[in-house]
């Protein structure tokens, strides 16, 4: 028994441990099954810094700390959670972090591939990003696309990269994706549970948005979660139980 004590003590500072390591730069934002009961289904990491998009280099940096802090937390999680990081394209071509990715991927990491500048449409980086996101799978990460809009470009990536996620921020592309793909479809910026019950009724299967962080808050270490969450999800739980 005194050994059973001795390993779940080990597990306990193991978890905190890398809590603390992961929330020295990021703070984590639920993503929630849409309806039967909202379960989380994974934390997307996002950095607690003001972030500069027009400097490669500087995108370059936190881009390697996300995935490195991603399976931090995903050998702790991972068998329950996704934990999702954001990799700019620049990022996901630059030698420093496929270095980074190959040392640190692991099974429950998602890769949200962010697209700010165009790249895609260059055949060349193409080709380095399909070459790149079956090392992610190999090392048994998935894939996310981000901000997906509907645009020719998004929808020929999608064809060919078969990403495991879709995220969007407009509900009006749902009709169109779900002809277009069976990934798992994601709806973000979701404000109020009328607009959770929206989503829902539209057929996506997770949410994300503030009211997710509200709702899911109790569940989220306190040190990932961002200012105030913990204080209104506090409040939400003793409404529902009052």
């Amino acid at each position: 028994m005194d050994i059973e004590y001795a390993e779940a003590d080990v597990r306990v500072n193991r978890s905190i441990t890398a809590i603390q390591v992961v929330s020295a730069n990021f703070r984590a934002q639920p993503i929630v099954e849409a309806g039967r009961g909202y379960k989380v289904k994974g934390l997307e990491l996002l950095h607690r810094k003001a972030l500069r998009y027009g400097d490669t280099q500087a995108m370059l940096d936190v881009d390697i700390k996300a995935v490195e802090n991603a399976a931090i937390l995903a050998r702790e999680y991972g068998a329950g959670w996704r934990i999702h990081c954001n990799v700019e394209i620049s990022s996901l071509i630059d030698t420093r972090w496929m270095d980074a990715m190959a040392g640190t991927m692991c099974p429950g990491v998602v890769v949200e591939l962010v697209e700010r500048h165009q790249l895609l449409s260059d055949e060349r980086v193409l080709h380095k990003v399909h070459l790149m996101v079956e090392a992610i799978r190999r090392y048994g990460g998935s894939i996310a696309l981000d901000d997906v809009t509907g645009t020719p470009l998004e929808m020929d990536a999608i064809r060919t990269m078969r990403p495991e996620i879709i995220k969007v921020e407009r509900s009006g592309r749902i009709d169109r994706l779900k002809e277009w793909t069976d990934s798992t479809l994601v709806i973000e910026r979701i404000e109020s549970h009328e607009q959770a019950a929206q989503a829902k009724d539209l057929g996506v299967d997770e949410l994300q948005g503030y009211w997710c962080d509200v709702r899911a808050g109790s569940e989220i270490p306190v040190a990932l979660t961002p200012p105030g969450i913990a204080f209104f999800a506090s409040m939400e739980s003793m409404r529902k139980t009052a």
